[in-house]
Parts: structure tokens; sequence; C-alpha cells
């Protein structure tokens, strides 16, 4: 799922941070312990269970749920492609039936439990709820006294200078190919600008959750802690790193 956010009135610093807070702070389900009973393959232990790991599993809403109450089980005997679909889930599902975990040679056997739990992505990306997730500035493109609209229609790859005489701003990239010196004259009248504090945030979810609830978690996340440095502030009491234990003063 892929879901675009044109947020206003705002600045770059609170963009970022909430773009850190997704990829970084919403729990997430996803196996993290695997007892590999029998595996006949040639794909190493480590390298299957890191497989494992990688594939998304539908998070339920509640991130009290307990997860690991019962385990994922995989048995499959070869010649075949063993794929994502062929784990017998308890109550998660997998996002994607379809994705390969190993290919068994005729007579080979793999058996195995997995285990999931909850995490975030600030441990490992295996728990992060998007794929990629980007912002860009919204750009303001100004023209004054244009003589020859067809050469910036030639100039511009992405198509900002509609045949009616209007510019669809949404496509430009700040590119700059329209305020090239080679265009002289019409360069000059030309403008590229960001639109001061417009910012458009795109989020592409992995399945594990919506991405509308994905930006919803990341924002009471973000909330939180901004209130957890608010109140050591007020307190006068210095703050610890997360990664590495030493104190900071807020």
């Amino acid at each position: 799922d892929l879901l675009v956010l044109r947020i206003s009135h705002t600045h770059v610093d609170f963009v970022n941070s909430l773009r850190r807070s997704i990829l970084n702070h919403v729990p997430t389900a996803a196996i993290s312990t695997v007892h590999v009973l029998e595996n006949q393959s040639v794909m190493a232990d480590e390298f299957l269970s890191h497989r494992l790991g990688l594939v998304p599993l539908a998070c339920p809403a509640d991130p009290a749920t307990d997860v690991a109450a019962e385990p994922f089980e995989l048995e499959a005997r070869g010649p075949g492609l063993v794929t994502s679909g062929q784990l017998r889930p308890p109550t998660l599902r997998v996002v994607d039936p379809h994705l390969p975990l190993v290919l068994l040679g005729d007579k080979q056997e793999i058996r195995l439990r997995a285990f999931a739990r909850w995490g975030t992505g600030q441990e490992h990306a295996r728990f992060s709820p998007v794929a990629p997730v980007f912002y860009r500035f919204v750009p303001r493109v100004e023209v004054a006294d244009i003589e020859d609209w067809g050469a910036l229609q030639r100039a511009c790859p992405r198509g900002v200078f509609r045949d009616d005489g209007t510019v669809d701003a949404d496509k430009c990239t700040f590119c700059g190919e329209c305020t090239r010196t080679g265009m002289a004259a019409q360069a000059a009248r030309v403008r590229v600008v960001p639109e001061k504090g417009e910012f458009e945030l795109t989020v592409e979810g992995t399945g594990a959750m919506a991405p509308r609830a994905a930006v919803e978690a990341a924002v009471r996340a973000l909330r939180a802690r901004l209130g957890a440095v608010k109140e050591g502030a007020g307190a006068g009491a210095g703050l610890s790193d997360e990664r590495s234990g030493v104190p900071v003063r807020a």
C-alpha cells in the first residue's frame, strides 16, 4: 500500500523526525527465533533463519497481543521451491505467500519451528512497518513573460509545462533544466523554489500494517518521546542516550 501526505505549515525538522519515527519506533511483529529440526538443503541454518525473519507478517491492531504463544511450523520435502505460504501460522498470517525461502533438491527435507515477537525498526529492519519512506519539498514554479513556451516544454523532462500554458508544479523535481544558462533569456523568467512550510511525505508499507496506521502510531511515539524530553528539561535532569548510555542534557 502507498500513502502520500501533504504536510503544511511546518518545518523540515518535524517532517524528518516523523519519517524516522515511522521507520524506527512503530512496533510490529516478525519472526525472531527459529528452531531448525532438520535442514538437508544447501542453505545454512543462519541464512534460512534470516529469510524467515524478513517475511512480513500481518500484525494485530493491539501491540499487547501475545504473538509468541504458538509457533510457526514448516515441513517440506523436495524437489521443489519452498515459499512463505507453506508456513503454518497460528494466529498471524504472512503478507505474501509467494516469497521464496529455499530450493530443495530431490529427497531433501526441512523441518523447523519459528517464533515471532514484537520489536521496532530501531532494533532491526525486519520490524519496520515500511519499505521506502521519504519526503520532498513541494515546488513552486514561477513563470513570467515567456516568449517561447515550446522551448520550456522541450527543456522540461517531467512535463511540468502544459500545452494550455499552465504549470503542473507537482510534477517538478527541482532538476533545474528550465533554468539552465543555455535557455538564455527564457531562464531569467523561470524561477523554481520550495513552497515555504510545504512538504510531501510518501509512505510505502510492507503489508505488516496499513501505512495510515503506521503514520498514526509514529505520531504517537514521537509525541511521547518529545514529552519525555520536555519533562526531563523541566526537571533539569539529564537524559540517557539509548545506544551509548551516555547522559545527554536536554
